[in-house]
């Protein structure tokens, strides 16, 4: 399993993740084998006037196309601050649009579907935060996988982001994380 590549920053007032698929080289030449196959059906039946057949086969494309996109180009992109997620993911020709979600109280990020490769732990991770009723709710569910010592960073990222609204709303002195 490829690393996926993470990238995070912090401009005092939200932190921006960036995380980029790394699909392998097999994975990419399949996806190629299979977007090329369905091309030629659906030229095949449209030469053939089989107009059905050409437009089932050409949704199966498009479902290819955007999964092969992913695959070559994806991001999952989000946007954290003390009040709100914002996501969306990027295609490479294409973004989707920016989702928002708002929340009650500080989210707290837990990981899920851990995986072992090779004496490395990668897993996805989740946002939980709490409703009216103070009941933990899962607001967002990442779709990439990455190394528990990139999600260990991101975790210490957005505590930072947190202890920092801590300070200028109660005007203490600023805390550091060592």
């Amino acid at each position: 399993m490829p690393i996926n590549d993470l990238k995070f920053s912090y401009d005092g007032v939200c932190v921006y993740v960036t995380t980029t698929v790394k699909a392998g080289i097999t994975a990419k030449i399949i996806l190629s084998f299979i977007n090329l196959v369905l091309l030629g059906i659906i030229i095949f039946f449209t030469f053939e006037h089989i107009v059905i057949a050409s437009i089932v086969f050409s949704g199966f494309e498009l479902l290819v196309i955007k999964y092969t996109l992913w695959n070559l180009f994806g991001e999952e992109r989000l946007i954290i601050n003390t009040k709100s997620l914002n996501y969306q993911q990027h295609y490479g020709f294409f973004t989707t649009s920016l989702h928002t979600i708002n929340f009650n109280k500080k989210i707290i990020i837990r990981p899920y579907e851990e995986v072992f490769e090779a004496d490395v732990k990668y897993s996805k991770f989740l946002f939980e935060s709490y409703d009216e009723n103070n009941l933990p709710v899962v607001i967002y569910h990442t779709v990439l996988n990455i190394t528990e010592e990139d999600f260990v960073k991101l975790v210490r990222q957005i505590d930072q982001l947190f202890l920092d609204e801590m300070v200028t709303s109660n005007e203490m002195p600023a805390i550091y994380l060592n």
